[in-house]
């Protein structure tokens, strides 16, 4: 491989690394999410008494009416939830895919050899619940709620493998079929706040360990292509 083609294929991992569009998104569903949980903490406990004063009409806005409003916006903060783990997983499987490209650039490099789980296990990668590392769980996260529709109410009776595998990686975090609001339960794994503990609407801490994985893959590709081309400079 000549050094040009070397330098092409470091900066599209780079790009994948950096992952700016991923970010922007995030921000913006963490936006969404410090709305929908501060309409809940407005329903919830104030039965007969709505936010805005023109709605105040305690015949019609009864305590059941407050409850189920208040379950609607958690639906709505759990498919805000849903849709940041999809977005963290997308950044994932870039990187992964983007360090395995460059073996075919280069067969001497070990790191490009290695499988899109094996990335995902990188060594020295905080481990959230062993054997699996975050990175995992969160790629794990990202495929139930994807297919979550499509799985069995209790998950013993899964017959694929890659759910059984997902399922068996979700449990690991203590959530079963049985459990309610799973992804409000997970979410405390990866340093966000479910609504009971007034959520901080703040996606970033998602964000950060997918980044910090995708920073330690990078420097480890850099470190064997420096020894590779000696030539090679990383800005």
């Amino acid at each position: 491989m000549s050094i040009d083609a070397a330098r092409e294929a470091l900066a599209l991992l780079h790009a994948a690394v950096v992952g700016p569009t991923v970010e922007l998104v995030l921000s913006a569903h963490s936006n969404g999410l410090g709305q929908a949980d501060k309409r809940t903490r407005e329903y919830v406990g104030q039965v007969g008494v709505f936010a805005d004063d023109a709605f105040c009409d305690d015949a019609f806005f009864t305590e059941g009416f407050i409850e189920k409003k208040a379950q609607d916006e958690i639906r709505v903060m759990e498919d805000i939830l849903g849709c940041a783990f999809v977005m963290a997983q997308t950044s994932i499987k870039r990187v992964a895919n983007s360090t395995r490209a460059l073996n075919a650039l280069a067969k001497s490099s070990t790191i490009a050899q290695k499988t899109v789980h094996e990335l995902m296990r990188w060594p020295g990668h905080e481990r959230q619940a062993p054997p699996y590392s975050k990175i995992e769980l969160i790629d794990a996260v990202a495929n139930w709620w994807k297919h979550r529709e499509e799985w069995p109410c209790d998950w013993a009776e899964i017959t694929t493998r890659q759910a059984r595998e997902t399922a068996q990686r979700i449990a690991s975090l203590g959530i079963s079929s049985n459990t309610p609001g799973k992804l409000l339960e997970i979410v405390g794994h990866f340093g966000l706040s479910a609504p009971s503990a007034q959520m901080t609407s703040n996606l970033a801490p998602l964000w950060a360990l997918v980044r910090q994985w995708a920073e330690a893959v990078e420097t480890a590709v850099w470190d064997e292509f420096s020894v590779l081309y000696s030539d090679l400079r990383r800005d």
